[in-house]
């Protein structure tokens, strides 16, 4: 299956679609069991501009692109690019996007021109996101290292 997808760079404009997409993936352990309600709403955003400031410090704001399908945004991917290897730093989708082969073939995609740039991509999964890890797996990604809390990953150049 090939799909029209395209990455552009995201913009101020799209700070409301990337936290849509941020809270829709699911807040930190911490957050899901409390109640739909103000308090976890404010914690929620403040996680977002937390994630949102320290990764453009990390990583470079640059590496956030807004992913879309035939120019309709769904989701979103922040890469980086280094020397050594090109790194899928996070990656999520708006709901009725996922369970499309959308994230197949976006990571595959990104797997291929890493490859074809002589590079390997890599990724790091929390432990809590076991689904995350089957889904790398399922596409060629190996474990290479692991910390108590997360999985290092790799795609290997073959």
């Amino acid at each position: 299956m090939n799909l029209p997808i395209q990455l552009r760079d995201a913009t101020p404009g799209d700070r409301d679609f990337l936290f849509q997409v941020f809270a829709a993936a699911g807040p930190a352990l911490e957050l899901q069991f409390l109640p739909d309600s103000p308090l976890r709403s404010q914690l929620i955003k403040i996680q977002f501009e937390g994630w949102h400031a320290g990764y453009s410090a990390q990583y470079g704001a640059g590496g956030l692109k807004i992913v879309e399908e035939s120019d309709v945004p769904f989701g979103y991917v922040w890469l980086y690019d280094q020397e050594e290897g090109q790194r899928i730093v996070d990656l999520a989708f708006v709901p009725a996007a996922r369970g499309k082969g959308l994230g197949s073939t976006l990571v595959q995609s990104l797997v291929a021109a890493a490859h074809a740039a002589g590079k390997p991509m890599r990724a790091s999964i929390a432990k809590s996101n076991g689904g995350s890890l089957r889904f790398n797996v399922r596409l060629g990604a190996i474990i290479t290292s692991e910390t108590p809390t997360h999985w290092a990953i790799e795609w290997p150049i073959r």
